[in-house]
């Protein structure tokens, strides 16, 4: 296994891609294709894309050009600008960018399977002390491709562009059962508590009454 030239193996040609996608010379489609200063032999620098999700509140945003801001402790799935489709002979690995070391942040690294076709979604996560805004077109992570011995004759995975977002409102009730969970002790004990104190509260109000 060798690591893919991206200098003569990307295009954002999409009939071209297609052509070759058994092929030993196999072309990597990425559209929009990467700036010279983001490609290079053996790698390539992707960008922040418009859209990213907040696993902690289920929600998906569209980002505008101030980006959305990332404070400690927080994570954020986001989205490439670039879209990838890769040949059936070909496995992609994604890396984080250095600069995000030096601030505490990391960035999750992941696998392009062959037959990959859509947005890659990369998480976040901030553990630094301060607050970091990402914004859209931004270098975000590294990825580079290697051949495999095999050719498959299928993707690996008909439908990964398909998987929706969690809705709103599925990830706020998620939340509240995550909550529940870490809480449910406390929560028992509450509800237990209350009929008892509400007799006494009872008692203590029949011993006023006397009072009087």
């Amino acid at each position: 296994m060798a690591v893919v030239d991206l200098l003569n193996r990307c295009s954002d040609n999409n009939a071209v891609c297609e052509k070759s996608k058994l092929s030993p010379e196999s072309l990597i489609y990425i559209s929009p294709k990467p700036v010279s200063e983001l490609l290079s032999p053996i790698s390539c620098d992707l960008t922040i894309g418009a859209e990213c999700y907040r696993p902690n509140v289920g929600k998906k945003y569209m980002l505008d050009e101030n980006g959305i801001k990332v404070k400690p402790g927080e994570s954020v799935v986001v989205y490439t600008k670039e879209h990838i489709r890769t040949p059936f002979n070909v496995f992609g690995l994604v890396t984080g960018k250095g600069k995000y070391i030096y601030q505490g942040c990391m960035v999750a690294s992941g696998k392009i399977d062959p037959g990959f076709d859509g947005h890659l979604k990369i998480c976040f996560y901030n553990g630094g002390k301060r607050s970091v805004v990402l914004k859209p077109n931004e270098p975000f992570c590294t990825v580079f491709f290697i051949d495999t011995a095999y050719t498959l004759s299928a993707p690996l995975y008909a439908s990964m562009e398909r998987t929706q977002p969690i809705d709103t409102a599925v990830g706020k009730w998620r939340v509240c059962c995550i909550w529940v969970k870490k809480n449910w002790i406390s929560l028992l004990a509450l509800f237990l508590s209350v009929p008892a104190a509400l007799h006494w509260f009872l008692e203590f109000l029949k011993f006023l009454f006397k009072q009087l």
